[in-house]
């Protein structure tokens, strides 16, 4: 698993990619103080006591990283793929298999489809 280099890191004007270890992951802050590393193992065992299976505990934290990419990425599917390090097509497989609608979250419209927009002046006069 990789992170994106954090700006403080030289590496960051490059774009350059970090990869995620333990000492990444207690490096790594969390509001409050705590680190990732404390901030997770708080999480898993909020889980655990509250009965959830291993499995379920997996799917939910891959579907809400899938959704905080997305939503990052204003819901283009392709730079979330290039941000989660993975291919266009397996993100397309994730959302489809975490029956996530795209289309209902999206906020912003999308331009419609070139057969069903308005004909500029110029080429309406032309038509006729």
């Amino acid at each position: 698993m990789l992170l994106k280099a954090q700006p403080t890191d030289s590496k960051a004007d490059s774009g350059a990619r970090i990869p995620l270890t333990r000492r990444t992951i207690r490096s790594t802050g969390v509001r409050g103080g705590f680190g990732l590393q404390d901030h997770l193992e708080s999480l898993v065992l909020r889980m655990r006591e509250g009965g959830i299976r291993y499995s379920e505990a997996l799917r939910e934290f891959q579907k809400i990283f899938v959704l905080t990419v997305l939503r990052e990425q204003e819901w283009n599917q392709v730079r979330a793929a290039e941000t989660l390090d993975v291919h266009r097509d397996t993100l397309r497989r994730l959302i489809h298999q975490f029956h996530l609608d795209i289309r209902s979250l999206r906020t912003t419209r999308r331009r419609p489809p070139e057969s069903e927009r308005p004909l500029p002046l110029e080429k309406e006069e032309q038509m006729t």
